[in-house]
Parts: structure tokens; sequence; C-alpha cells
């Protein structure tokens, strides 16, 4: 395997633990869910379930490129942690914003790897094409929601 080849497998699996650690806090999230707020945690399974395939994406990439996908989940604790104390996440407008505040932060590591001119066309590709503008319509989403929250 090419020295940046081992480089980018790494980067790749940090962004695939991201994504692992997302369908976690957005499971949580869905549990924190009021009886009133169907529509709304339906908003939150499609965000969970377009997580678990950006990860499945990822880990395609990574065994694509001659990787082993790892298995763990990145540091989402401090999102974790405002989504766990509240009771409804939709009557506390602070979750929310922590997973936006995750959101923020993952297409910010997106956007990092993205700029490494060494990355192959690909998964330069991926980035571009699916990850990244998934990162913005989750951000959009929650957004909205915060928004009818707040109105």
């Amino acid at each position: 395997m090419p020295p940046h080849t081992h480089v980018d497998v790494s980067r790749l699996n940090a962004l695939l633990g991201c994504e692992l650690s997302a369908v976690e806090i957005y499971n949580l999230a869905i549990s924190r869910v009021g009886d009133e707020h169907a529509e709304e945690s339906f908003e939150l399974s499609r965000l969970a379930v377009e997580h678990q395939t950006q990860s499945n994406l990822l880990k395609a990439e990574i065994s694509r490129r001659g990787g082993k996908a790892k298995a763990g989940v990145g540091d989402w604790s401090p999102y974790a942690k405002a989504i766990a104390d509240a009771e409804d996440i939709f009557s506390d407008v602070v979750a929310l914003g922590a997973l936006k505040e995750g959101e923020l932060r993952g297409l910010e590591e997106y956007r990092a790897v993205l700029a490494d001119d060494t990355l192959d066309a690909p998964t330069r590709r991926l980035l571009n094409d699916r990850l990244i503008p998934n990162k913005e319509r989750h951000i959009a989403t929650l957004d909205a929601l915060i928004r009818r929250l707040t109105v």
C-alpha cells in the first residue's frame, strides 16, 4: 500500500468514526422524542438512516483502498450529553442545537479531508457528490426543526 493510501485510510476511518457516532447520537435523540412530535421524529430517523448509509459508503471506500474499517465511534460526547439531559428533545432547543453542532463539526472534517490534494478522484467524488451535500442537508433540516420550535 503506498504511503499516502495509508494516510487516506486513516483519515477515512476518522470520518467513519464520526458517522458511526452520529448514528448513535441520532438514535439517542429519537429516544428523547415525545409522542406529540411524530413528524419531527421521522426527520431524525431519516437523518440516522442517512448517517448509517454514509458509514457504509466510507467502509466501502476504505475497503476499495485495501484498508480495514475501524469499528469504534468518534467523540461526540459533548453533543450526547445535551441530548441525554433533554426530557423531550423537541422541548429543548439546546439539544437540537447540539445535533447541529455535531453536523457542523462533521462538515468541517469532511472539508479538511477534501482539501488534501493527494486524495484520489473516486474519494474526492464521494466527498463532493454524496457526503458533503448530505451534511449540508442535515444542517438545513436541523435549522428548520429549530425554527419550528422557536416560532
